[in-house]
């Protein structure tokens, strides 16, 4: 019997497993890549605006980076650690060799166009990173760790928490206690006529 039990648990838990991959698959997969859009979109105008304000005058660099990112715009949905390993190595063309193109722009178009670089492998990187099935695999495998240091990390901190606060309460009266034994002997000192005028004080 416990055996069928321990069949039942992990069919449910396969089951589980499965469909927390579709929805990533169907539902998170697109939603991220419509996000890496975006923000390579929003990389290309920052740049266009750039090179209508004169502060990209290379027009061969600019159209450059433009095609790179129209293209990642394009085939987001296909952008992946495996086909970028691929792709580079049937190109044999590392992405250094952009530097090659901005050769003919001065200092500050330059400066411009290799922050836009950086930030672009930024966006990619971060986008291959999240549309991973090997990362997404590694967090659904370590999530209950984490759920659980998280469980302890609080409860570590309520304890913590609660300690202070009895500390507090026996701090608070152990000087109440204090004042009390500070006020009886300083009556015990008085004369006993001023004792004796004093009836609130015991």
């Amino acid at each position: 019997m416990s055996d069928v039990n321990e069949y039942g648990q992990a069919i449910q838990a396969g089951l589980a497993a499965i469909m927390l991959l579709l929805t990533i698959k169907f539902i998170l997969g697109p939603a991220l890549v419509e996000l890496y859009r975006q923000r390579v979109f929003e990389l290309r105008r920052a740049m266009f605006v750039d090179y209508v304000d004169g502060q990209i005058n290379t027009e061969h660099a600019y159209r450059f980076m433009a095609s790179t990112m129209n293209g990642l715009i394009r085939y987001a949905d296909h952008v992946t650690f495996g086909r970028a390993i691929i792709g580079m190595a049937v190109l044999r063309r590392s992405p250094d060799d952009m530097s090659i193109t901005f050769e003919d722009a001065d200092e500050t178009t330059r400066r411009l166009l290799n922050t836009y670089r950086k930030k672009l492998y930024y966006e990619t990187s971060r986008h291959m990173l999240l549309t991973s099935p090997l990362m997404w695999t590694v967090l659904l495998a370590t999530l209950p760790l984490v759920l659980l240091t998280i469980a302890i990390m609080s409860l570590l901190r309520m304890v913590h928490v609660m300690r202070a606060f009895v500390a507090r309460i026996v701090s608070a009266f152990g000087r109440a206690a204090s004042v009390d034994r500070i006020v009886s002997e300083t009556h015990e000192l008085l004369p006993e006529e001023w004792r004796d005028s004093q009836p609130g004080v015991a």
